[in-house]
């Protein structure tokens, strides 16, 4: 388990990284991350349980989320006082796949697993 956990914690600092690095793309550090190898054990409740060690990395998804800028694209975004959506924006900017949630923390969790999947997804 120890492995998956290095990757996962790999995994939560790649908006951090993009910022701070400035000359690497999101793919190059997702696969970077060793996340290919794991992805199919990497589960949701294992990126939640990370988030809960490191919080201080919610807040740099949701904001990497709120700055993209293409399509398609997984998103996360608070709806109401206390409500979270996860969903993904197609090429034609119509949202898909929504989830609701009532806490941040499990939708930053399935945004990172969604983010990462379709990265991969696309490279498959």
């Amino acid at each position: 388990m120890k492995e998956i956990e290095e990757v996962i914690l790999t995994v939560v600092r790649i908006p951090r990284q993009f910022v701070s690095r400035k000359d690497i793309s999101e793919t190059e550090l997702a696969m970077e991350s060793g996340y290919p190898a794991l992805r199919e054990r990497i589960m949701v409740k294992d990126i939640q349980r990370i988030l809960q060690q490191f919080p201080e990395f919610v807040p740099e998804w949701i904001e990497y989320s709120e700055d993209q800028r293409c399509t398609p694209a997984w998103y996360i975004s608070k709806t109401g006082s206390s409500e979270w959506t996860v969903g993904f924006f197609d090429r034609d900017g119509t949202k898909k796949h929504l989830s609701l949630y009532t806490d941040r923390m499990p939708a930053c969790a399935a945004f990172i697993k969604n983010f990462m999947e379709g990265i991969f997804s696309r490279l498959d």
